[in-house]
């Protein structure tokens, strides 16, 4: 879950994705950029504001118009600069010196009143930007600013041990965007190094680079032999259609789940591992929902046998999880989560149900007080093939199943809602457990993006600890936090796979789950 709801093509259900937002460095000499690139995402789109979106595709395409103050590498946690040329951080504290002469893509300064006004305006209530009190630990923090040296100051109200990252994330937009915020949803205002030329709604974005661009990660500039002039990035809502897409070149790259991409196999391709996704079961803890009873959730988890759902779903490429959290991913601590995660038995899961009440009925389904144990399952990104092996394993056991088969697109919507889903699997690739913090804590969505709606006392306990420690040495409280969310059944790893891009007459690195502009190479 990068800062998105996660799907399997990126965090889509887009919590995905949740989280990922940092840019790799990437500097060049000046030279001639030529060419057209398309690239097809999944279709999970929701919004071009920066503030607003949920969907990883969303976060994607805002990477190529928008830029953040610093960047960050989640393998090293080195920053970089990007709209700030100097940094400096506590735990409660970040100033930035920015950098001289940035300008937007109509040609206006971007000054430090201008990065001020974003920052309040995540924070407005008003707003309810959904990812503001993850990023930063907090919406009660105050910005300041000095123009003559310009500086930027934020102050926290209390700690965060991931801040610098929680900044990274929080791409800029100008003045005459945060003027018309309206115009955000389909238009682009920003500082990035390619301009919005034109968006047809649902289907295709077309991008421009920009002349002159020069404060990308690390200083990088637009001056760099082979970055494609122009830039389609193609939606498409089917795995197959894009990769028939690919295979007769009228795409250049597309992400695939690893199964999809084994159609590569043989062909003059590049083939390049994404972040690793953990696919979480996940529950709706609200009042008046059947998995509002731990009894429940624990009978869910427990008839699922996740070592045959990660075949099915992965069609062998996975690999069963043992943390809430990918591989890779930091502080984790497989001897202290594994253990707690639901194992496949189905004797185990009919005595929870009995201790808490409820008995089966002549035709063998769960009852209680008169009303049968039914859910309503959101398949969302979970393919044909693992939606239905879980249908079976509930039905089976008893437990009345309903699929909602909303599309991919719509999913995201569904679950912040709230109300018309009881169990859903969401991918993460959440590489810092503050990314998932955000989808676990804090407000219940729509409020906040506390989509599940839990409540654990002993992850919050948690949790506040974790966020008064500086970086990795916070990694403890986070590790008990997890295990909380595990004894308590609130989320359930139930396989683990890495998407996998294929790039085609285009090549470019990622920064964590989404694409670096500025190492994009046509030809």
């Amino acid at each position: 879950m990068a800062d998105s709801v996660g799907m399997r093509n990126g965090i889509g259900l887009g919590i995905a994705g949740l989280l990922l937002l940092t840019t790799a460095c990437s500097t060049g000499t000046a030279s001639s950029a030529s060419g057209t690139g398309t690239i097809l995402l999944d279709s999970n789109f929701d919004t071009l504001d920066p503030a607003l979106t949920k969907s990883s595709t969303s976060i994607l395409v805002q990477g190529f118009l928008y830029d953040p103050l610093i960047h960050f590498d989640d393998r090293t946690g080195t920053i970089t600069s990007g709209l700030a040329q100097s940094w400096k951080f506590t735990s409660t504290t970040a100033e930035f010196v920015l950098r001289d002469h940035v300008t937007c893509s109509d040609g206006s300064a971007f000054t430090v009143k201008t990065a001020a006004r974003n920052l309040e305006r995540a924070k407005d209530p008003k707003v309810n930007a959904p990812f503001t009190a993850s990023r930063m630990g907090t919406l009660g923090y105050q910005v300041s600013t000095d123009p003559a040296t310009r500086t930027l100051r934020v102050k926290l109200d209390r700690p965060n041990s991931f801040l610098a990252r929680g900044l990274a994330q929080m791409t800029m937009v100008c003045d005459s965007g945060l003027d018309s915020t309206g115009s955000l949803a389909a238009k682009a205002d920003g500082t990035g190094p390619y301009t919005l030329k034109n968006y047809v709604p649902n289907q295709e974005f077309t991008l421009q680079l920009r002349k002159g661009y020069g404060w990308g990660s690390g200083g990088g500039t637009t001056a760099q032999a082979g970055l494609p002039t122009t830039l389609r990035l193609r939606l498409t809502a089917d795995e197959n259609t894009a990769a028939n897409l690919v295979l007769s070149h009228d795409a250049q790259a597309a992400r695939f789940s690893a199964q999809t991409a084994k159609r590569f196999d043989g062909q003059d391709v590049t083939k390049v591992p994404d972040v690793s996704l953990t696919y979480l079961l996940n529950f709706n803890e609200r009042a008046g929902h059947p998995t509002a009873d731990p009894a429940v959730r624990r009978a869910l988890a427990q008839v699922v046998d996740s070592t045959a759902f990660t075949k099915v779903e992965s069609q062998g490429t996975g690999t069963v999880p043992e943390s809430l959290r990918a591989k890779g991913s930091l502080c984790l601590d497989p001897a202290r989560t594994s253990p707690l995660i639901p194992s496949f038995d189905a004797k185990a899961a009919a005595a929870a149900l009995e201790g808490d009440g409820w008995a089966r009925n002549a035709k063998g389904v769960w009852e209680k007080a008169g009303k049968t144990l039914s859910v309503r399952y959101l398949k969302g990104e979970t393919s044909d093939a693992g939606a239905e092996f879980l249908r079976k394993a509930w039905s089976d056991f008893g437990i009345a199943v309903k699929v909602d088969t909303t599309p991919v697109s719509q999913s995201p919507a569904v679950l912040f809602a709230g109300t018309a889903w009881d169990v859903a699997i969401v991918t993460s690739g959440s590489p810092t457990p503050k990314n998932l913090d955000v989808l676990v804590n804090g407000p219940a969505s729509p409020q906040g993006s506390n989509y599940p709606a839990i409540a654990n006392k002993d992850y919050i306990a948690a949790a506040k600890a974790a966020m008064a420690l500086p970086g990795n040495s916070s990694c403890p409280e986070w590790i008990k936090g997890e295990q909380a969310l595990l004894k308590a059944v609130d989320v359930v790893p139930v396989a683990e796979t890495s998407p996998v891009w294929i790039q085609s007459g285009i090549k470019f690195k990622l920064a964590g789950a989404t694409i670096n502009p500025l190492s994009l190479r046509v030809g």
